[in-house]
């Protein structure tokens, strides 16, 4: 009798075994969220948040035109005030574990052309950078509603890895850099 409930167990075990390396896997699937705030110690209602998500299978993965690696950032402005871009004085880094950045564009039709010119107009829209970000609409009742806008940066696909430590965001108009990263976790 115990024999048989050894080798049931061990049969269990070896059956459940696979399944159990599977869910470590779906893990890797998870995105990373890394953020930045304009200014950490405006209130709710005049921040400007900064934010980005990487999925790092996809990331590693995926290239626009095997040239580029593609980087959405997503910025709500809840402030009362107008931020002014630049393509061509803003600039973007991604930063590695080794602390060596990788610069990217803003500008992809300065920095390729001929890339740029076979897409669609609609296309070229989305990616076009663009010259601001609105100040916050006042709603009904006084209160603030933020304006969100995504915009694009494009890296070199062959000096890009993996996913980035973090990413550096200057603002040239308001002479501010911002480190978009993760969150840093509560030591228990």
């Amino acid at each position: 009798m115990k024999i048989r409930i050894l080798l049931l167990v061990g049969m269990t075990l070896l059956v459940c075994l696979p399944l159990l390396r599977g869910d470590e896997g779906h893990e890797q699937g998870q995105s990373i969220t890394m953020s930045a705030r304009l200014d950490p110690t405006a209130s709710v209602a005049e921040r400007c948040d900064f934010s980005t998500e990487f999925e790092p299978v996809t990331f590693k993965l995926t290239s626009f035109k095997a040239k580029y690696k593609v980087v959405r950032i997503r910025v709500e402005n809840r402030k009362g005030e107008t931020i002014k871009l630049s393509a061509a004085k803003d600039g973007i880094e991604l930063v590695f574990k080794d602390g060596e950045p990788v610069k990217g564009t803003f500008d992809l039709r300065a920095q390729d052309g001929p890339m740029w010119d076979a897409l669609s107009e609609e296309i070229r829209n989305a990616l076009a950078y663009p010259l601001s970000i609105r100040a916050a609409k006042v709603g009904t009742g006084s209160r603030t509603q933020g304006e969100v806008i995504y915009f694009f940066a494009f890296f070199p696909a062959d000096k890009v890895p993996d996913v980035p430590r973090s990413v550096r965001y200057t603002i040239e108009s308001i002479g501010k850099t911002l480190t978009l990263q993760q969150p840093a976790v509560a030591k228990e």
